[in-house]
């Protein structure tokens, strides 16, 4: 199969680092509720829509399946849509949805993760690996920020210089 100039595998490198660290901080959940009681999954519920409501009714195999394809694949979109809207190659229609689909999660992290933030600070269990993960989550709220200012920058018909 031939690949076009534009659908080199060096471009797609460029929408990895958003579901790199997605990827990275489940694995560093994972890892660190096994060590406390309870888990610590609750922290990183505002980086995955679909997790707040397959957490309520499901735990285990399904519960981290679903953290892993859903919000990689979430993360991976805003990524995808960053690097169009960078490049100015993505409709206004579709930089538009960029706007909204980065922006919302960028919103729900930061307010879920304050309260989670917040919880743990008052509850004095605020330790190193509390302190990774929400390093981790920061790193997605930048990241979904800046894909939301590029989003909007193409959606209002500024195009990148040349």
């Amino acid at each position: 199969m031939v690949l076009w100039k534009a659908d080199s595998p060096r471009r797609y490198i460029l929408f990895l680092p958003l579901p790199t660290v997605y990827i990275l901080l489940v694995v560093f959940t994972m890892i660190q509720s096994t060590r406390v009681a309870g888990g610590t999954y609750y922290r990183i519920f505002g980086v995955n829509p679909i997790l707040i409501m397959v957490g309520m009714i499901s735990e285990g195999i399904l519960f981290y399946g679903v953290l892993l394809v859903f919000g990689t694949l979430w993360w991976f979109y805003i990524g995808f849509v960053g690097r169009k809207s960078w490049d100015g190659n993505v409709s206004r229609l579709s930089s538009a949805l960029g706007v909204l689909v980065s922006g919302c999660s960028a919103t729900i992290c930061i307010l879920m993760t304050k309260d989670a933030f917040y919880q743990d600070r008052d509850a004095g269990t605020l330790s190193l690996g509390a302190i990774f993960q929400y390093a981790g989550l920061g790193m997605l709220c930048l990241g979904a920020i800046a894909v939301a200012i590029y989003s909007a920058k193409t959606a209002v018909g500024h195009k990148k210089p040349a």
